[in-house]
């Protein structure tokens, strides 16, 4: 962000674009940056819903594997044929992941996989520009999802891996922590 100069924005929900103004919190380690709003930038967004801290995974949602959807916009948008405009659909790809060592998300991403939809087997599109996309989570025993359960936020996806096979994301704990220290130093 501190190297960044062009406008960050966000659309309100009277379909204007607002300046995303105010000190970012950077954690250049973690590779991530937060912004906290104002009440009238959350009053903007109110077509918007929002995360509860139920939402969050915990330490136990992900345990040694964990099942795992990153959702995220392409980096690019993609022409329509229909009618002389542009769209960027939102993506969602699914698989299973695990915490590293170092606390980072790892996710396995092999496009040869797919994904089945109503015209059959599917190739899902290379992940650029999926950094910064939410990565969800449910709880896993082995390669079976257990029933019953809402997907939690577990983290945010940072860069795919091509020859690892694999995106890897922070962990919504240290996000979660970035958060409690930009709270703290704003009061």
């Amino acid at each position: 962000m501190e190297r960044f100069d062009g406008a960050v924005g966000y659309f309100a929900f009277d379909g204007w674009t607002r300046p995303l103004a105010g000190e970012f919190h950077v954690s250049e380690l973690d590779d991530l940056a937060i912004k906290l709003l104002p009440d009238k930038d959350v009053e903007s967004l109110r077509h918007v819903n929002f995360l509860d801290e139920d939402d969050l995974a915990q330490p136990e949602d992900l345990g040694d594997i964990f099942y795992a959807s990153i959702v995220g916009y392409p980096s690019s948008a993609a022409k329509r044929h229909d009618r002389i405009s542009l769209e960027t659909p939102l993506e969602i790809m699914s698989h299973f992941g695990e915490v590293e060592p170092n606390g980072r998300l790892s996710i396995a991403f092999n496009k040869k996989e797919g994904g089945l939809g109503s015209e059959g087997h599917t190739i899902p599109k290379d992940p650029f520009g999926k950094s910064g996309g939410a990565i969800f989570s449910m709880r896993s025993s082995g390669r079976v999802v257990l029933p019953g359960q809402s997907a939690k936020l577990a983290g945010i996806a940072l860069e795919w891996r091509k020859p690892e096979k694999r995106i890897v994301g922070a962990n919504v704990l240290i996000l979660k922590k970035l958060m409690v220290g930009a709270i703290a130093g704003s009061r």
